[in-house]
């Protein structure tokens, strides 16, 4: 019976030593659900280290540049944009836009509701761009500065990321804010391999397939929002 124990073990530290190992990049808001991620890739025979970002932007970036080997969540206009990347095609997840104030007068409960005050967005953002479409907008260089103008009255309102607000809201100083409701648009998101990774796309698709098809995903995403 030790003998079996003894080779057991063997064997699982040689599987552990020998997994394949991927750095996966996530904004802050998000990191809650690592450890999905990270079991649904495990059982795939992956080493899975979770890096968090502050900003979708710095996230952008790491993918774009290699530092990290892939990402979660982020809709597919944003992956098109990262170079060489590749879309998990399985939809894990959705970003829910908001509108966001410091002023709790502000009534933002549809796109329509936007032009009754001043709004600021990321430059280049595409979500941020869908909902203020046609619209005069305030431009800004990254999800930091966005949040800094918003907290010194630049413009009444931003179009953010539901998720991402409090990691925003605590590194830019913003104490005061109120989300509103519902949603201003609803987008699916998705795993990502950044550039040089496709090799990959089959097991980690295969791997969320399974899950989301057992039922796995669903009850693990749920255990995380709790």
């Amino acid at each position: 019976m030790k003998r079996v124990v003894c080779v057991v073990l063997v064997v699982m530290t040689a599987f552990a030593v020998y997994a394949e190992q991927l750095t996966v990049g996530t904004i802050r808001g998000m990191m809650r659900y690592s450890p999905a991620v990270v079991k649904v890739l495990g059982e795939a025979g992956y080493n899975i280290t979770i890096r968090p970002f502050d900003t979708q932007e710095e996230l952008i970036k790491a993918a774009a540049t290699g530092s990290v080997d892939g990402a979660f969540f982020l809709a597919q206009p944003v992956i098109a944009q990262i170079k060489g990347s590749v879309m998990i095609p399985a939809r894990l997840m959705n970003s829910d836009f908001c509108a966001i104030s410091t002023d709790s007068s502000v009534t933002v409960s549809n796109p329509g509701d936007l032009r009754k005050y001043t709004v600021g967005v990321v430059k280049g953002h595409p979500g941020h761009a869908a909902v203020t479409r046609g619209m005069k907008v305030f431009e800004t260089q990254d999800d930091m500065d966005q949040f800094k103008q918003l907290a010194e009255g630049k413009y009444q309102v931003a179009i953010v990321v539901q998720e991402m607000v409090p990691s925003m809201a605590r590194a830019s100083g913003l104490k005061t804010y109120y989300i509103q409701q519902p949603p201003l648009m609803r987008t699916p998101t998705f795993f990502m391999l950044g550039s040089g990774k496709a090799a990959h796309r089959k097991p980690v698709e295969a791997a969320f397939k399974k899950a989301m098809d057992s039922g796995a995903w669903e009850r693990e995403i749920a255990a995380a929002g709790q």
